[in-house]
């Protein structure tokens, strides 16, 4: 069912506190305990649908980096190249659901987290046995810090000369820099990149460019995958080769996190078919249930839940 090979995920992994209850942050508000991060999300999402997953990371050695690492060995995620550094903190972001939109408010605290000191391990330094078939990254990752991003240009290179694919997410966040600073920072990873993922917007902002029926050939990678909360788009080669709407959603709890559901629904989904139709379905069926329930990963399903929405033999009663 699942392919033999892993899916290597490497980016920032984060504390989470979320509010009980929606509203301003205020004096006794009940907060919650979670972990988070783009690529870690990605990870729980493939664990969940099956697939063999490797992360590769650092965590400061704090109630946090634990956390993390005990939630990744439990879903089955391979942790042996998450690195603990007794001299750094994990990030930490706080969510407000206080607003005029869906969005929550988040605010970061990650300037000295141990993150930005990740040190990629080489190719012969991964666990014995372990093939890797498909390396995936967000611009997150590259925009946490310049010489972090070297760091993570040279890694995902390594695995491009392999030609095993790389599937980088913008995920483009105005608090990590201005769009220039980002346009920089993805541009010059792009070339190893073999699928790119990111919204109407993110494209237009961090490469200029904004998808139509023909996508520029020379400028992107050979894939882009054009994703929103209305529909998603597959350019391969310039080309549109699929286009799905996304699924309708009765009420939104918590949409952090769903993008990232998306993205493992469609590394998985690609995984599974080779069919770029079939893995946007999986990716909205992720990025759907996600938005359902609170929390970053919590809503993401298993595979025998994302089988039963795929085949209409879902059941609530």
């Amino acid at each position: 069912m699942s392919s033999k090979d892993s899916v290597l995920t490497t980016g920032e992994i984060l504390g989470v506190m979320t509010p009980a209850h929606r509203g301003r942050l205020m004096l006794h508000t009940t907060l919650t305990l979670s972990i988070g991060g783009s690529e870690f999300n990605v990870a729980m999402a493939l664990a969940r649908l099956q697939q063999s997953v490797m992360f590769t990371g650092r965590v400061g050695a704090d109630p946090a980096g634990q956390l993390a690492i005990d939630l990744l060995r439990g879903a089955g995620v391979d942790i042996s190249g998450i690195g603990v550094d007794p001299q750094a903190q994990t990030g930490w972001y706080i969510k407000e659901f206080y607003g005029l939109s869906d969005e929550p408010r988040v605010y970061y605290y990650r300037r000295h987290s141990a993150a930005r000191d990740w040190m990629p391990p080489g190719l012969d330094e991964l666990p014995t046995g372990k093939a890797v078939g498909w390396v995936h990254t967000s611009g997150i990752t590259l925009m946490l810090d310049a010489a972090l991003s070297q760091r993570v240009q040279d890694f995902v290179m390594q695995w491009a000369a392999r030609d095993i694919p790389v599937s980088l997410d913008i995920n483009y966040r105005q608090a990590l820099g201005r769009p220039d600073e980002w346009r920089q920072a993805i541009r010059a990873v792009l070339p190893f990149v073999t699928v790119l993922l990111g919204s109407r917007t993110e494209l237009e902002v961090v490469l200029g460019t904004s998808p139509g029926e023909k996508m520029p050939v020379g400028t992107l990678p050979r894939t882009v995958v054009v994703k929103d909360h209305r529909q998603a788009q597959v350019y391969h080669g310039g080309d549109l080769v699929a286009d799905i709407p996304a699924l309708p959603v009765p009420g939104v709890v918590d949409v952090v996190g769903a993008g990232d559901g998306f993205s493992a629904g469609l590394i998985a989904g690609w995984r599974e078919t080779q069919n770029w139709s079939e893995a946007l379905r999986w990716g909205h069926v992720v990025g759907a249930l996600a938005v359902r329930h609170p929390g970053d990963w919590e809503g993401y399903p298993c595979y025998d839940e994302l089988q039963a929405v795929l085949h209409n033999q879902w059941r609530d009663r």
